[in-house]
């Protein structure tokens, strides 16, 4: 069925869906219900939308929250609901169902208003005619008896006629009241269509409070109301089939699109939350492009959204993603969110300890000192023993332990050599010689031998 304004279509489903469509775009949205959907319709508000369930409920759904249901009425217990019809005006709603019987709802309360009783076999179809209510019945599975539809007045729930024709079940029926006639049709699975002129409904007779009574007159705008004379006038300058010109696009239509279209009309005015009046066609572009209010993700990359004024402030004092300068004087600039790594792991200037000697010292110096002044680095014997030891322990090792060192023989020859060779020379040495007394006493004792220094 389509929404009175035309912009929306609505299709129940097998699926347990229904979906509305804009038909111009072919976009749909689903409305989930728990059981197989067996009829739908739009209520008179415009946003509301009713499906009939196999499971015996009546669901109602605002489009605007197609997640979740916002009434749900146990119309006929553990029986099919088959169909349902909405009111021409206020918000209640027909529901037939296989348990044989008709009910009259308030949707917005849930309250049962009414109850139809009447038929032999289940009940196929149902809508509003006029101040009356009309319903087919039939058995679709096998043998069908009741193939009729009964015009029944709401007031009472009593039928005061039968419309037959019928050989087989009577699957749909439609109505129709326009200038003051009333036509039911009704589709049937013996694979006719019938066309009824006129129910036969009788006239009714209100009372006006003061000059008795008079006879009703249908609405003129053909909204299927029939009033008093009287109160028809009133009526008639308040309903919602009466033919309106939209103040912003001058377009006409009658009161019920209205209500809608103004909201929609692309001449009209719409008041943004930032203060600000636009036209409705330039409303998108005005929330994407324009408004103050508008939120945005920063420009930087860190995937915070935020309105547009606040931009500024965020890239220049918040942003983790902004550009910072370090603290400790390196004078490298790092994302604000790295800052503290930076500063603990790869900034120059921070104090780190050499990790040989556990001395404290900036880490731009590391390598020099590893290579220069460390203590614990590896240094090669200048005498040339080739032996490798830390820088700490040269003068030891050049003066008591390196086999290159010079010592003096110690059989008062006075000669000196290497370490090495010591052994060797004492072996041929034959002590001092007479005459080299004086030598012996120039000679330089073995603590005066100065090695260079490391």
């Amino acid at each position: 069925c389509f929404r009175a304004d035309g912009n929306l279509m609505l299709t129940a489903s097998e699926d347990k869906n229904l979906r509305t469509w804009d038909p111009r775009r072919g976009i749909s949205v689903a409305f989930t219900a728990p059981d197989e959907v067996l009829d739908c319709g739009f209520c008179t508000d415009m946003v509301s939308i009713v499906g009939a369930c196999k499971n015996g409920m009546l669901l109602v759904w605002d489009i605007r929250k197609p997640d979740q249901t916002r009434k749900e009425i146990d119309a006929h217990g553990t029986e099919w609901v088959t169909a349902c019809a909405l009111a021409p005006s206020g918000n209640t709603a027909l529901t037939c169902s296989t348990d044989r019987s008709m009910k009259l709802w308030d949707i917005d309360t849930g309250k049962e208003l009414q109850i139809f009783k009447g038929h032999q076999e289940a009940v196929n179809g149902c809508r509003f005619l006029g101040e009356y209510v009309v319903s087919g019945a039939g058995n679709r599975f096998w043998g069908s008896k009741d193939n009729t539809v009964i015009v029944w007045d709401p007031s009472t729930g009593q039928s005061f006629r039968t419309l037959r024709g019928h050989t087989d079940a009577v699957m749909s029926i439609d109505t129709c009241c326009y200038s003051g006639q009333t036509m039911v049709a009704a589709a049937s699975m013996d694979k006719t269509v019938r066309i009824w002129n006129g129910t036969g409904a009788p006239a009714k007779k209100k009372d006006d409070g003061n000059a008795g009574t008079s006879s009703s007159v249908d609405c003129k705008y053909a909204c299927g109301i029939r009033l008093p004379l009287e109160r028809l006038t009133h009526h008639e300058e308040n309903c919602r089939q009466r033919v309106m010109q939209c103040p912003s696009c001058r377009k006409e239509m009658t009161s019920q699109v209205l209500e809608t279209h103004t909201s929609e009309c692309a001449e009209g005015e719409y008041q943004c939350v930032c203060s600000a009046k636009v036209r409705n066609r330039d409303r998108k572009r005005h929330e994407r492009d324009e408004c103050p209010a508008r939120e945005v993700e920063c420009i930087q990359g860190c995937g915070m959204m935020m309105k547009v004024a606040s931009l500024d402030v965020h890239i220049k004092s918040f942003c983790q993603e902004r550009l910072v300068k370090c603290r400790m004087g390196c004078g490298s600039s790092v994302p604000a969110k790295s800052l503290v790594t930076h500063q603990q792991n790869g900034c120059q200037h921070r104090d780190i300890s050499c990790e040989m000697c556990g001395v404290s010292l900036v880490a731009k110096e590391v390598d020099l000192h590893k290579r220069r002044y460390c203590a614990m680095r590896q240094v090669q014997c200048r005498l040339g023993c080739g032996i490798k030891f830390a820088a700490k322990d040269t003068e030891d090792h050049e003066q008591n332990a390196c086999s290159m060192r010079l010592v003096t023989c110690r059989k008062g020859c006075g000669q000196t050599c290497a370490a090495k060779e010591l052994d060797s020379h004492e072996c041929t040495c034959r002590g001092p010689v007479v005459g080299q007394a004086s030598l012996l006493r120039s000679s330089r004792p073995l603590s005066s031998v100065r090695n260079r220094p490391p």
